[in-house]
């Protein structure tokens, strides 16, 4: 199951992206969506969030406020995110986690065979590529974090990108050399 943690405050997700898929139930059985999170009487106490645990992905609006029956949003308190990212997550060593939000910029993640964590994405490309990830996931039953770093074409972003590795590798060669994968590794970032 992947869990979509995003408050949608004032129905955010549909003004501004014209997502409705999720609030229609697209990816039922695949995807949970949640936009309230109480908050636990102490900072520490993390029980609340151990549905979590079994998540095969988490994606989190990191300024998602936490939420009281009497009061709403907490503006400003944001405990549940920190756990979940710290604690619950541990920033993708445990379970796959993304960052969302408008206050960030491109992608930052480590570019490897299977990324476990993107630190931070746009909110609205994050939401420009949320279908064909959870399409994917859908047919595969695989978290390929590539699609939301990268887009559904990321293949041809790697090979555009390694090949470009492979012409500045043979740039001040002399036509009698012979190109060596030392040439070429420096530019490389083979997993």
């Amino acid at each position: 199951m992947i869990y979509l943690i995003d408050d949608n405050q004032n129905n955010q997700r549909q003004i501004n992206y014209n997502i409705t898929y999720i609030e229609e139930g697209v990816f039922d059985g695949f995807l949970t969506s949640i936009e309230k999170l109480n908050p636990s009487d102490s900072f520490a106490e993390i029980k609340h969030l151990d549905f979590l645990k079994t998540a095969d992905c988490i994606l989190l609006h990191s300024s998602t406020e936490d939420f009281d029956l009497n009061k709403g949003f907490i503006p400003g308190s944001r405990s549940n995110s920190i756990k979940i990212k710290e604690v619950i997550s541990q920033e993708g060593d445990i379970i796959p986690l993304v960052l969302f939000s408008n206050s960030m910029g491109n992608p930052d993640f480590d570019n490897q065979e299977e990324i476990r964590y993107i630190r931070e994405i746009k909110k609205n490309l994050f939401y420009e590529r949320l279908y064909d990830f959870l399409s994917k996931y859908q047919i595969t039953g695989k978290v390929d974090l590539k699609i939301l770093a990268m887009g559904k074409n990321y293949l041809s972003q790697e090979t555009i990108r390694l090949g470009a590795d492979v012409l500045r590798a043979l740039q001040g060669k002399e036509n009698t050399d012979f190109l060596q994968f030392s040439d070429i590794s420096k530019y490389c970032r083979l997993s």
